[in-house]
């Protein structure tokens, strides 16, 4: 036994003892740095071991001393930690991910496991992440086929972000799991998509004309009001006050599969809004209500498989796509180019950044200063068409 530090006592008796359990008291300063200790550390050896459980004594009381001592359970805890893998990190990781505050969308959750099982997980998922180096990192992205730039950005977003929270302590104050950063590469700045080319008055209306007669309406709606495709395909018709002219946005189609509900909230705060209707647009909604004879609660555009869910997206936009070709309409002006039309003609007509931010659902000043921009351009080229009228040839 040790003498003032520690106690040893022999089981099952001392007279024929098997083994040997040593002891001592938890230090009173560890209750405040770890939680849930007990109040005694002990551990067991075989009888032929004493010298073992000695030893095990001293060393607990030299790091006591020297208050460098890590509790058993703790240095259990960490060496089981370094073994954590990717694949076992990602599941707890994604369901307790949140933006601005707030637990992620069943479509961005959807979207973000996809990345990882298709791309990261049969590269790093066996990797502990405690192993991950900047080259590993580096390896990992130059394996990414580069002809898909999209899908390079938003794995590399899944990844990037999975090693962050891997570098911070966890809630319940355990530590990180990365001790180092190894991303020490930045990701490339994305090209500029090409500017969107707003549609001409003459070629929604044959669009419109080209479209399934109960989603017709819909061009007029994304064209008019700036709404989302998937905006439009949530609305119902008790969003729609006809007297007064407005229609609310307050949810909007969802994208995942096998989803508990047919819609979600809006993209973001913003883009839950109230919008006014054209008022030439109230007695085709009229029309359109009482020919497909929906009630208030109905959905304005219905699903053709089965009324009681929306139309989905990919299906409005095949039907969209269709209507193109059938009239004869650039393939490059997109559904979403029909919200940047009706907002780029809001801009012309001398729309504030203010309104069209209202009105479009954003919360940053610099999209709606892309509208801003081509109004001003237009304005510019106004100009010099009336410059030419005097001064031309």
């Amino acid at each position: 036994m040790i003498k003032d530090f520690g106690t040893l006592s022999y089981r099952p008796n001392k007279e024929s003892p098997t083994r040997v359990v040593a002891r001592y008291r938890t230090p009173m300063y560890a209750f405040s740095l770890w939680q849930g200790l007990p109040k005694v550390q002990s551990k067991s050896f075989p009888i032929m071991q004493q010298r073992a459980a000695e030893d095990w004594l001293r060393k607990a009381e030299y790091e006591i001393e020297e208050r460098i001592w890590v509790p058993p359970q703790e240095v259990k805890r960490r060496e089981e930690a370094k073994t954590i893998t990717f694949d076992a990190y990602f599941p707890d990781w994604l369901e307790q991910r949140r933006f601005k505050g707030k637990p992620l969308k069943a479509s961005t959750k959807y979207h973000n496991e996809g990345y990882y099982r298709n791309h990261i997980s049969p590269v790093l998922g066996d990797k502990p992440i405690s192993e991950i180096t900047a080259q590993d990192v580096h390896d990992f992205r130059e394996s990414l086929d580069p002809s898909q730039p999209d899908m390079i950005r938003c794995t590399m977003k899944v990844l990037r972000a999975m090693i962050h929270s891997a570098m911070k302590p966890g809630l319940d104050g355990t530590p990180p799991l990365l001790a180092t950063n190894p991303l020490i590469e930045s990701e490339p700045t994305v090209a500029r998509k090409k500017e969107i080319e707003p549609g001409t008055e003459n070629e929604i209306r044959l669009i419109y004309e080209a479209m399934p007669e109960h989603y017709a309406l819909s061009i007029y709606l994304a064209a008019l009001v700036g709404l989302r495709i998937g905006e439009v395909c949530a609305l119902k018709v008790s969003d729609i006050e006809l007297r007064s002219h407005r229609l609310r946005v307050e949810r909007t189609r969802s994208t995942t599969p096998n989803a508990l509900e047919p819609t979600t909230s809006p993209k973001t705060e913003r883009s839950t809004r109230t919008e006014p209707i054209p008022s030439e647009l109230v007695p085709m909604i009229r029309e359109h209500v009482k020919t497909l004879n929906l009630a208030e609660l109905d959905w304005l555009f219905p699903s053709a498989l089965n009324h009681a869910e929306p139309i989905r997206t990919n299906t409005l936009r095949s039907y969209y796509t269709n209507a193109k070709k059938r009239a004869g309409v650039r393939m490059s002006l997109n559904f979403h180019a029909l919200r940047h039309t009706c907002l780029t003609w809001l801009a012309q007509s001398g729309a504030t950044v203010k309104e069209l931010m209202d009105m479009a659902g954003h919360s940053d000043p610099k999209i709606a200063m892309i509208y801003q921009h081509a109004a001003d351009e237009r304005r510019r080229e106004q100009a010099e068409a009336l410059g030419g009228r005097l001064f031309g040839e």
